[in-house]
């Protein structure tokens, strides 16, 4: 079971961002991003972060 915690006090875009942000990492990854490399935890957060960008783009902007 994964569950996320998003700030109640930051606007609603941020914490729309921060929900598909922490969404994609049990989607994506597996494992405790403490023990690995540094190099390779920076691509993963590059990949949340792409996922995050497609998933918080509107339909309209899609084509």
């Amino acid at each position: 079971m994964t569950v996320i915690f998003i700030d109640s006090r930051i606007s609603n875009q941020l914490q729309w961002q921060d929900f598909c942000h922490e969404l994609c990492q049990p989607l994506l990854h597996t494992g405790d991003q403490f023990n690995i490399p540094p190099l390779f935890r920076e691509y993963q957060e590059f990949k949340v972060n792409n996922f995050m960008c497609h998933l918080c783009m509107p339909t309209f902007m899609q084509d």
